[in-house]
C-alpha cells in the first residue's frame, strides 16, 4: 500500500513518466537497509534518473551512504522525506548524500504536527489528507512525509522531460529557488522549513526557456 500510493501521487502528476516500481518496503513501510541499498543499486543500473525514496533511518549506514553517493556521482536526483517524528532531528537518506529533503505542510502551508523539521530540511509539500492510488486496485487516503516527497520527485521528472540535459544539481537548484517560505505562517520553525512549499508550475516554466 505505502509504495502503490507513492507511485500514484507521481503519476497523478507526471503522467508521461516512466516509474520503475522497485519493492524495498513491505506494506506498511518497513524494511531492512540491505533491501533498500539493494533497491538504489537496481535503481542506478537500469537508467533511473530520479529516485524516491519515502523512507529514514536514525543508524549509521556506510553501505546506504555509499550507494547514494554513488547515485549523486552519477548525476540521479535524490528525493527523501524527512520523517514523521516532529523532531529536528535528521535521518539518512534525507540528511545529506545529496538527497532533497522534504518535510510536510498542509493545505494552509502550517508544518504538518507529524513532520520533521530542522536545517536540514530543502522544501516542504503537502502531505496530509494525500488521496492516491492503494494495493487493492482502488484508492486511499494517508498522511505523511512519505506522501510530501513523490511531489518533488514528480517536479523533477516534470523539468526533466523538458530539458533533458538538465543536471541534478541544477533540478535540485530551482526547485529550491522556485519554492516559496513559509516561515511567515509557521513562527517556531522559522529556518527550518527549508525555502519552504515547492511551485511545481514555476520550477517546470524555468525550464521552458
Amino acid at each position: 500500500g505505502h509504495g502503490t500510493m507513492v507511485a500514484g501521487i507521481i503519476a497523478r502528476l507526471a503522467p508521461q513518466a516512466q516509474i520503475m516500481p522497485i519493492r524495498v518496503l513491505t506494506g506498511d513501510g518497513t524494511g531492512t537497509l540491505f533491501d533498500l541499498v539493494q533497491g538504489i543499486h537496481f535503481a542506478l543500473n537500469h537508467g533511473a534518473r530520479v529516485v524516491n525514496m519515502s523512507f529514514g533511518c536514525s543508524g549509521h549506514s556506510s553501505a546506504l551512504n555509499d550507494v547514494l553517493d554513488e547515485a549523486a556521482r552519477d548525476g540521479i536526483v535524490l528525493v527523501a522525506s524527512a520523517g514523521n517524528d516532529n523532531v529536528n532531528q535528521p535521518l539518512t537518506p534525507a540528511f545529506g548524500r545529496g538527497a532533497i529533503a522534504v518535510a510536510s505542510v498542509e493545505a494552509d502551508n502550517t508544518k504538518s504536527l507529524y513532520s520533521n523539521f530542522g536545517s536540514y530540511i530543502d522544501v516542504a509539500a503537502p502531505g496530509s489528507g494525500v488521496q492516491s492510488t492503494y494495493w487493492d486496485g482502488g484508492y486511499a487516503t494517508w498522511s505523511g512525509t512519505s506522501f510530501a516527497a513523490p511531489f518533488v520527485a514528480a517536479e523533477a521528472a516534470l523539468m526533466l522531460s523538458n530539458l533533458p540535459s538538465l543536471k541534478a544539481e541544477s533540478v535540485v537548484s530551482i526547485i529550491r529557488k522556485t519554492a516559496h517560505s513559509v516561515d511567515n505562517v509557521n513562527p517556531l520553525y522559522k529556518g527550518l522549513l527549508g525555502n519552504g512549499i515547492i511551485d511545481i508550475e514555476s520550477a517546470v516554466t524555468t525550464t521552458l526557456h
